[in-house]
């Protein structure tokens, strides 16, 4: 049975391009915080609150998201062991691509080898009933950041690994320990984000079936919003009181510099109610709440404003042009930033670079657009993905696209 649903949700295009000038923000505006001009000063620390863990974490969500819809097709004619396939050459492609680009002298750490890892052990729950989805990614996200703190506590290893490199790879163990637990984004906590990811694309599918989509989208966004506050209270309640019973505790401070300056994959101690601070990067319950509803209210926002809109205006289909090209301006991003941080240090003019990358991307969107064409390192997946399924048979399809979206 064909499917009535569109081959791209212009909402979710959307979504990744905030997510793109987020992390052009978080990667390069907040140079200002530290500048001498107020203004400047004010608009990036905004910029930090906005942006600082909330950026990667939509992306994260996003790629569970992709990974559903990319594997609609799949599933239906090639069943489960195409869409295991499709999903492995995805992530391997982008742990090889995070592996040559944190070769070079970046200025930010390199998300891609985390993201792919994560993305390939996401692949088996793309088969799996949802109630397990929610099972799985709701114990990851209670205790996996207490377990990951702890953890780093006990091996005397704060952080191991940052964007890992190929040549880290030469002493296994550590990489693989640094790519799962002890790395700035570990897989046991960017798992959750793409379960989450693929728990919001079957919710999504459903509802566009029939017909619902505008009003899903804003629930999502509303729902999201208030879930993020809620975790924002609880981490400021919980410092208020930790700080009126002990204000001159060591945790106290740390875990005031965690939530102010972010994390690197963990809190710096196991204690039990730093697990309920919303720092970012920490990998606290808190810090996924918080991030995982920024994400739902992102991407519920954008689809509710483009939802059953047959045409879209032409700066709104450049901004979703280059939100479906997100490796591709990655990749040039953080390229670009290795002359940058040559030419200009670290402690560059924020703002003049952010609105550079931004302009950037535009331009690489508006050639797209214009050629009609995808990025090229998202065209180069897609080829690598039909081919690796040449070796996989067909199959009779035996279910709806409703079969790929399975409670």
């Amino acid at each position: 049975m064909p499917s009535s649903l569109p081959t791209r949700f212009a909402g979710l295009d959307l979504a990744r391009f905030v997510a793109l000038i987020g992390m052009f923000a978080a990667h390069l505006w907040l140079n200002d915080r530290a500048s001498n001009d107020p203004l400047r000063a004010i608009a990036a620390t905004t910029a930090f609150q906005l942006s600082e863990g909330t950026a990667s974490t939509l992306f994260a969500v996003l790629g569970g998201m992709s990974l559903v819809l990319a594997t609609r097709r799949v599933r239906e004619e090639r069943g489960a062991r195409g869409v295991l396939i499709a999903v492995l050459v995805r992530g391997l492609i982008v742990m090889f691509i995070g592996t040559l680009l944190a070769e070079p002298p970046v200025v930010m750490v390199v998300v891609l080898v985390y993201f792919g890892a994560a993305m390939i052990v996401a692949g088996p729950f793309l088969l799996a009933p949802s109630w397990l989805i929610v099972l799985v990614g709701g114990l990851l996200a209670l205790f996996g950041g207490g377990f990951n703190a702890a953890l780093r506590v006990d091996l005397g290893i704060f952080l191991e690994g940052e964007s890992l490199p190929l040549g880290d790879f030469a002493d296994p163990v550590t990489a693989l320990r640094a790519l799962l637990i002890t790395g700035v984004y570990p897989v046991i906590t960017w798992l959750v984000y793409l379960l989450l990811g693929i728990l919001v694309a079957r919710g999504m599918i459903v509802t566009a079936e029939r017909g619902g989509l505008r009003g899903w989208g804003w629930i999502a966004a509303v729902g999201g919003g208030a879930f993020a506050a809620l975790a924002i209270i609880v981490s400021s309640v919980t410092l208020a009181a930790v700080g009126a019973m002990a204000p001159n505790s060591g945790e106290l401070q740390q875990a005031i510099i965690a939530q102010s300056g972010g994390s690197y994959g963990a809190m710096p101690t196991g204690t039990w109610w730093m697990q309920l601070i919303a720092a970012p990067h920490s990998g606290t319950p808190m810090d996924i709440l918080r991030t995982g509803a920024v994400a739902v209210s992102v991407i519920g926002l954008m689809t509710a404003l483009t939802a059953d809109r047959r045409r879209l205006a032409y700066p709104v289909r450049l901004i979703a042009t280059t939100g479906a090209a997100p490796l591709t301006i990655y990749v040039a991003h953080c390229l670009a930033s290795i002359p940058i941080a040559m030419s200009m240090g670290p402690r560059g003019a924020g703002f003049e670079l952010w609105a550079m990358n931004v302009a950037g991307a535009l331009v690489i969107g508006a050639i797209l657009l214009a050629l009609r064409r995808k990025g090229p390192l998202e065209a180069l997946i897609a080829v690598s993905v039909r081919g690796a399924l040449l070796l996989v048979p067909r199959r009779r399809a035996v279910s709806p696209v409703a079969a790929a979206t399975r409670r």
